[in-house]
C-alpha cells in the first residue's frame, strides 16, 4: 500500500514538472479541451431547443385539425339531405 502511494506521489509530481516545462502546450491543450466541451455543450442546447419548437408546432398543427373536424357533414342516403353530426 505504501508503494502504492509512493508511485502516485511520484506520477504526479512528474506531471507537475511536465506541465511547467512545456507551458505553451498544457495551456494550448487545456484551451482546446475548454472549446471542444463548450462546443458540445451549446450543440446539445440548440439541439434540445429545435426539438422543443418542432413540438409545439406539432401540438399547434393537432390541434387546428381537432378543432376543425369537431362537425363532419354526413350524409344519409335514406333522406337526401346532409346531417350536422357532432364527433
Amino acid at each position: 500500500m505504501k508503494f502504492l502511494l509512493l508511485e502516485i506521489k511520484e506520477s504526479f509530481l512528474i506531471s507537475l514538472a511536465a506541465i511547467k516545462a512545456n507551458k505553451s502546450r498544457s495551456f494550448l491543450a487545456t484551451l482546446g479541451i475548454v472549446i471542444g466541451i463548450t462546443t458540445v455543450t451549446i450543440l446539445q442546447t440548440a439541439i434540445e431547443g429545435i426539438n422543443i419548437a418542432f413540438e409545439k408546432s406539432i401540438a399547434a398543427v393537432t390541434s387546428l385539425l381537432r378543432t376543425s373536424t369537431d362537425k363532419i357533414e354526413v350524409y344519409d342516403k335514406g333522406v337526401e339531405n346532409w346531417i350536422n353530426e357532432t364527433i
